[in-house]
């Protein structure tokens, strides 16, 4: 508890012609003297803030230089002067001030394909829905490939389809749809993997979900084009025309 003779709270004296005086011990150089030796700090406390401070320190250096790669991705390290490296699943040290890192996925990954017009090879005009597999086989060449990836990978993956849409007739593309996944279509996955393989990438499985055709004159010459086939015996009415599978859709022209 504060005494009655603490200076700081004793009477100020008035002076001659009304002015007061600072009691002694408290001035500002008084009070700034008495405070100042409690809030040193001792070597003790200095040593434990420099400690703390370092720790923090490299704390966010770790933070800045290690990356964290997870099990379904590699990662490809390329240092200045030095090959690149291929990591697998683990703690990376790949300061971004002195190497680049590119994440690679280990799994294949889907690639879709989705209403992209193409002619058949009798001249009937089709849309076409299409998904494709798309795995890895060289990490390194993935990570120098060309930025960002999957829109090249989905430009070449339509041209090759509109190139097969045009080298088969409809028929054709109707039976693709009633065949069993992965069955066929391993020439055009071939034809795929080859405009993809300096990227370091390979297309495994394509498959067709859906072909949609317009009600047009275009549809409708074909249509004619189409011989009924004969009936099994003489007088019998013709055959019926190949059919559709459900996939495939006619839509009139709008």
């Amino acid at each position: 508890m504060i005494g009655a003779t603490d200076p700081l709270l004793a009477p100020v004296p008035l002076l001659a012609g009304g002015h007061t005086r600072e009691p002694e011990g408290t001035g500002p150089a008084a009070i700034a003297g008495r405070f100042g030796e409690a809030g040193q700090l001792s070597s003790g406390e200095w040593r434990t803030m420099g400690v703390v401070g370092l720790v923090m320190l490299v704390g966010g250096l770790v933070a800045w230089a290690v990356r964290v790669v997870p099990a379904h991705q590699r990662m490809v390290v390329f240092r200045a002067g030095k090959p690149p490296v291929v990591k697998d699943s683990r703690l990376v040290f790949a300061p971004p001030m002195l190497s680049r890192s590119v994440r690679v996925p280990r799994e294949d990954s889907a690639l879709d394909v989705l209403w992209l017009r193409g002619v058949t090879a009798d001249g009937v005009a089709v849309t076409v829905n299409a998904a494709a597999r798309v795995r890895v086989n060289d990490p390194v060449r993935y990570a120098r490939a060309p930025r960002p990836l999957g829109a090249a990978l989905l430009t070449a993956a339509e041209s090759e389809i509109r190139t097969y849409i045009a080298t088969h007739e409809l028929v054709e593309l109707s039976a693709l749809l009633r065949e069993p996944p992965g069955a066929g279509r391993r020439d055009l996955s071939r034809r795929i993997s080859d405009r993809v393989a300096g990227w370091g990438a390979q297309i495994t499985v394509v498959e067709f979900s859906r072909v949609q055709v317009r009600l047009d004159s275009d549809l409708l010459r074909w249509a004619e084009s189409i011989e009924p086939r004969p009936g099994p015996r003489s007088g019998q009415a013709p055959g019926p025309r190949p059919a559709f599978h459900d996939n495939v859709h006619s839509n009139r022209r709008d």
